[in-house]
């Protein structure tokens, strides 16, 4: 976007134009609770692990997750997701280990140290959650309550009680289609240079040099 012209979900993230009119809530108050189970319980046996270390920081999703026995899963392997559910590193969350729960992935096995966001659906659009949550205000607000110096945390509890702006479902979802236009724009934008390789057209006659160390 240009400056000084914030996306959509920038007014609300940002707090630019929050007013009397738009409802904040508390982030506890429109997820539900994700339930914890052990991997031997499933009725298969192996399943795929999904811990902070396979999340993409920068794409922000999940990438190539462990496969495991439920024989041999860590004992951090315990929160069972769902497709669409928001998954956020409460270890360093400076980091922005933040994703989405792809479909493949419903029903696998996330790691302890991830908070799983399953959206009320009836007050919340998952896209919207995750756009207010990966932002870096809120991020930044989260990790001013880490404790711990080698090993920085905020506990789950403490990422439930911030509070987001919560704008009508319409409005929640136009703001996810204009925020997915110009994330199509971006990532159109990587492809091109990530794949732009440089070629120079020598002329015998120039004179070369050796640079030096």
């Amino acid at each position: 976007a240009a400056p000084g012209v914030p996306l959509s979900s920038e007014r609300y993230i940002e707090g630019v134009e929050v007013s009397s009119e738009i409802e904040t809530v508390r982030l506890g108050d429109v997820c539900e609770k994700c339930k914890q189970i052990n991997p031997t319980s499933l009725e298969r046996k192996t399943f795929r692990y999904i811990d902070i270390d396979c999340i993409d920081n920068e794409a922000l999703r999940i990438n190539d997750p462990q496969t495991l026995g439920v024989d041999e899963a860590p004992s951090s392997a315990r929160k069972l997701v769902k497709t669409a559910d928001v998954l956020f590193s409460t270890v360093r969350p400076y980091l922005r280990n933040i994703a989405r729960v792809p479909s493949y992935l419903d029903g696998e096995i996330a790691s302890t140290g991830l908070a799983v966001l399953r959206t009320n659906p009836e007050r919340v659009y998952p896209d919207y959650l995750f756009f207010i949550v990966a932002n870096q205000r809120f991020v930044d607000k989260v990790n001013a309550l880490t404790t711990g110096a080698s090993y920085p945390a905020v506990t789950e509890n403490d990422l439930l009680d911030q509070e987001i702006p919560l704008p009508s479902l319409d409005e929640q979802r136009r703001i996810v289609e204009e925020i997915a236009g110009y994330q199509k724009v971006i990532d159109g934008a990587r492809g091109i240079v990530g794949g732009w390789k440089p070629s120079y057209i020598l002329n015998s006659g120039c004179e070369r040099i050796v640079l030096d160390d």
